[in-house]
């Protein structure tokens, strides 16, 4: 995937990673102004009741926060695994979970109270939900929601036409994922110590694992597409085909302009290439290449999409005539 162009994942991360910034900001803000990480007998009510305003904010962003990261790594599937009708039908239903999940927590955050300003004003009529139950059973269900995400592209990866070794070492990367399942664990045991009595004093164990559950989540979903970055870097990247190549000299093999060297693993789509699957256009990666391999587009012939080449693999056809491959 190192010549592949942005997509809807890609701006989907971003956005979260933003929101991430802004729940942290929340929190210091709430540290330095509003008597985060001091008794509640020590700080002043105007203190008390912003500190609850700002922890209201706080809920609707991590919701936010812990949506987007989950789908950009369903979006990121459907970008490489949506030839299979079925899979796209999983990836539809995680996804409705996910947004019926927070669409659900966001609702009865700000709705916990009747009213509203209750939850911050307590010298008033009204009334709260059990908001320890609500904390620790959303949390239960944003934990499942990690385990479901992390464990679809497995069925798909094993299904892929290549070596034990490279299944094992994809199934390694997505596997790195599992760590964002534990922090969710841990995230929901810490809301025993939480005392709303106390909320600035007792809130503070579980403030910090939901920013590093978010902040691991975020880097766990870019985990996939960090291999080419680091051979990018160590000098090692792979050969773009679509570009010159520096080492053929002028006038030789004038019939096959572009050839992947045997040290080639990866060559490039192009820009605009229409997919009816997907029904966008993007820059796909069109083959991986094992050492010793080549791929021969002669002029006039159409570049094959990475994503029909591995539904054709999948289903037992050969690739077309011009695409010379040993896979």
């Amino acid at each position: 995937m190192s010549h592949v162009g942005c997509w809807w994942d890609d701006y989907t991360i971003v956005v979260s990673l933003a929101l991430n910034w802004v729940m942290a900001i929340l929190r210091w803000v709430q540290v330095l102004r509003f008597g985060f990480g001091r008794h509640i007998n020590f700080i002043s009510v105007e203190e008390a009741h912003n500190f609850q305003k700002s922890f209201l904010a706080v809920q609707v962003v991590y919701f936010a926060n812990a949506c987007l990261t989950k789908a950009s790594l369903l979006l990121l599937y459907h970008r490489i695994f949506s030839v299979v009708r079925r899979f796209r039908w999983v990836l539809w239903f995680a996804g409705f979970l996910i947004v019926s999940w927070f669409i659900a927590c966001t609702t009865t955050a700000i709705a916990g109270c009747s009213p509203v300003s209750y939850f911050w004003d307590k010298n008033q009529p009204g009334s709260c939900i059990d908001e320890i139950n609500f904390f620790r059973w959303n949390g239960v269900g944003n934990a499942f929601l990690d385990i479901l995400v992390l464990c679809i592209p497995f069925p798909m990866l094993w299904k892929i036409k290549t070596n034990r070794r490279q299944k094992w070492l994809l199934s390694g990367i997505f596997m790195l994922g599992s760590f964002v399942c534990i922090v969710s664990v841990i995230r929901v045991t810490s809301f025993i110590v939480q005392d709303r009595q106390d909320p600035t004093y007792t809130t503070i164990d579980t403030a910090a694992w939901s920013s590093i559950e978010q902040s691991i989540g975020i880097i766990c979903a870019c985990l996939p597409t960090l291999r080419p970055f680091f051979r990018r870097l160590s000098g090692t990247c792979p050969t773009d085909l679509a570009g010159p190549n520096p080492n053929k000299s002028e006038g030789s093999d004038a019939q096959s302009p572009r050839t992947a060297s045997p040290q080639s693993r990866w060559s490039s789509g192009r820009v605009g290439d229409e997919d009816p699957e997907l029904g966008h256009s993007y820059m796909y990666p069109i083959i991986t290449l094992p050492t010793g391999s080549s791929i021969n587009t002669p002029p006039g012939e159409e570049d094959v999409p990475l994503h029909t080449l591995r539904g054709m693999e999948m289903e037992g056809h050969a690739p077309p005539n011009h695409v010379q491959s040993q896979i």
